[in-house]
């Protein structure tokens, strides 16, 4: 018997060319009835996915002041700042350990980086200011928790106090307001080492090293044997993104003190 002829006694008939998404077939009365309409329509749509956000110039003056000026503890502080001057991802940043540090290198072991892989981050002096010299967990929290999460670094972003709200900070109880995402455009802690990670090429750093910087592993046959460290280059490359960041703060407060 043949396909169609089985088809037709079965009551389904093939979609037509005008309409090849949905099979039909026939209800009694003749009227053309299609099956999955229905449980189409009824599962939801994918999102879209959001687009990768990277701050501006402006933007990185901005947020680095804000936080600054913010009611967020000294150690949130610091560590969203360490996101944007290492190009680490923020959950690694803020289980920064004093002994994974030695002279100007920190090593991310295996089990905390989030692809499983040693990572070693040269360490600039902007990045070893904010670090300082306690001994211990660079970011502690004072929770249970022997760190802080990268969970309170986001919340330090996105959440806002009322203008006549009072924040404690450490033991201190201060008055504060803060609007959401210090009145930016959302942004996040994993921004900022995106946007590192796009100011790579701005400042001569070739891609191979730039994924380097930001430890993201080789594909295919080249992670299988390029096994080279690129200390000496990763080096060069934070100094150089070191010397823009600065050189972006540095403007800004030159044009304050000229105006």
């Amino acid at each position: 018997m043949c396909i169609w002829r089985t088809h037709t006694l079965l009551g389904w008939t093939p979609p037509s060319s005008s309409c090849s998404c949905h099979p039909v077939r026939k209800g009694k009365r003749g009227d053309v009835v299609r099956p999955f309409d229905e449980i189409t329509e009824s599962v939801p749509k994918i999102a879209p996915r959001a687009d990768e956000r990277h701050l501006d110039d402006a933007e990185i003056v901005k947020a680095w002041h804000e936080v600054s000026n913010s009611a967020s503890s000294l150690q949130v502080k610091r560590a969203i700042k360490l996101v944007l001057v290492t190009a680490q991802r923020p959950g690694e940043v803020t289980q920064m350990h004093r002994d994974q540090i030695k002279g100007r290198w920190w090593t991310i072991p295996a089990e905390i980086a989030k692809n499983g892989r040693e990572h070693r981050v040269y360490l600039t002096d902007t990045a070893l200011e904010l670090i300082g010299d306690s001994p211990g967990y660079i970011f502690p929290s004072e929770g249970k928790n022997p760190c802080i999460s990268p969970t309170v670094l986001s919340r330090a972003i996105n959440r806002s106090y009322e203008e006549s709200g009072v924040r404690t900070v450490g033991k201190e109880a201060i008055k504060a307001s803060k609007k959401p995402y210090f009145g930016m455009k959302p942004w996040s802690p994993q921004d900022l080492r995106r946007t590192t990670r796009n100011n790579m090429a701005r400042v001569g750093v070739i891609e191979e090293v730039a994924e380097e910087v930001v430890n993201h592993k080789k594909s295919g046959i080249v992670g299988i044997y390029n096994k080279y460290c690129y200390d000496k280059e990763k080096e060069i490359a934070l100094k150089k993104w070191e010397e823009l960041l600065l050189r972006i703060l540095r403007n800004d407060a030159e044009e304050e003190g000229a105006g």
